[in-house]
């Protein structure tokens, strides 16, 4: 997994296969924060995680936030990759240990539940500031219809009809249902997982000349081909 950080990078590559735009880019039907590089891949990021990216306007905040501050929104696109079924039928509730069938799964998603979270390196203000933000970011998906999406959420055409399914805003001060409190604990898990295993990804300077590793971060990436050494 790659998520890119840089602003200049979110619209010089598609947001779902991260691919360079070499052409005409296809802008998100929605907003008018990112592109994609064709419209296969637009819809299939538009009925998934950018759908939800969209309903916050996640990527307007991108272009005026720090690097730092939007990382913490990358638990959410590992969330909001897969449908809330897809965490409801393979995980616990309570405890969310894995409990689907291995030959069903997603291969990567596996890999990526099973990498280190050093739980026991952590201290107690680390937790804290853990609680902190996953509260916040379920808070955030409980003003998105993640929750109550079905498996056939698909691409919208105007913004009317992405927001027609977005829960009350006042909602957002209500206490977690259990619902949300498993939502809660998934997001832990998935921010103790990126904070352990996410790398900086530099951008290399190729050319006639040189060919050697930038000093500018572009974003960070997980690699999931490690998890069966953890």
């Amino acid at each position: 997994m790659l998520f890119f950080l840089s602003r200049s990078l979110v619209f010089a590559h598609c947001l779902n296969c991260l691919v360079p735009i070499t052409a005409a880019p296809h802008p998100c039907l929605t907003c008018s924060s990112c592109v994609f590089c064709s419209p296969g891949c637009r819809s299939e990021a538009s009925s998934s995680f950018h759908r939800y990216q969209c309903q916050l306007n996640l990527y307007h905040h991108r272009q005026v936030d720090t690097e730092d501050a939007f990382n913490i929104f990358m638990v959410l696109q590992t969330l909001w990759q897969k449908p809330f079924s897809f965490w409801r039928q393979n995980f616990s509730d309570p405890g969310v240990t894995f409990t689907g069938d291995e030959n069903g799964i997603d291969l990567e998603y596996l890999r990526y539940w099973r990498m280190m979270r050093h739980i026991q390196a952590r201290s107690e203000w680390q937790f804290l500031k853990i609680i902190i933000i996953s509260i916040f970011l379920t808070r955030l998906t409980r003003m998105t219809s993640y929750i109550n999406d079905d498996d056939s959420a698909a691409e919208v055409r105007d913004v009317d009809e992405l927001l027609k399914d977005v829960s009350d805003l006042s909602s957002t001060n209500k206490p977690f249902t259990a619902t949300e409190t498993f939502l809660a604990e998934i997001i832990v898990n998935i921010f103790l997982i990126q904070d352990s295993n996410s790398h900086p990804v530099f951008r290399l300077d190729a050319g006639a000349s040189r060919n050697q590793v930038g000093l500018e971060t572009i974003g960070n990436k997980i690699f999931k081909i490690y998890s069966s050494g953890h």
